[in-house]
């Protein structure tokens, strides 16, 4: 099994420090901070690359955040084993409500496509019907039929 190397450390603007950026640097990590805004309301920009690179951290805290407020007790009364299951117990049951969300959204959307399909279909249908209608109207009532011919 190989080891993931990571190279940046990426905090939120309550990190805003020398010390820990200078710390962070010194054990060969870029520091990605999204600052906050001075008191003037001016927010220093992240870069492009440094901003892809932090949506991986908000979407790991979102994840916790969910974690704790759908799966998990407010405090975990076991340790060792125990505790591991009921966190990856609760890892379970977020990744299947993700899965189940995902499912039904595809299921909508199918659903409303078909929807808008079906919906243009019978005005098609409708609109064709309506020009073979005096064609229909017109022979019976001005065209004589085989048997008046004869």
């Amino acid at each position: 099994m190989r080891d993931a190397i990571i190279f940046t450390a990426l905090m939120d603007g309550g990190y805003t420090s020398g010390r820990i950026e200078g710390f962070a640097s010194s054990i060969g990590k870029i520091p990605i901070i999204d600052r906050h805004a001075d008191r003037n309301g001016n927010k220093e920009d992240m870069d492009p690359a440094g901003a892809r690179r932090y949506k991986a951290r908000t979407t790991v805290e979102r994840t916790n955040s969910e974690l704790k407020e759908c799966f998990l007790p407010c405090k975990l009364y076991s340790r060792g084993k125990r505790a591991i299951f009921q966190i990856e117990l609760s890892i379970l049951m977020l990744d299947i409500k993700k899965i189940a969300l995902h499912l039904r959204a595809e299921k909508e959307a199918k659903e409303k496509k078909r929807h808008n399909d079906n919906s243009r279909l019978p005005q098609l249908q409708f609109g064709a019907a309506l020009s073979c209608l005096p064609i229909f109207i017109g022979s019976n009532s001005s065209a004589k039929t085989t048997s008046d011919a004869e």
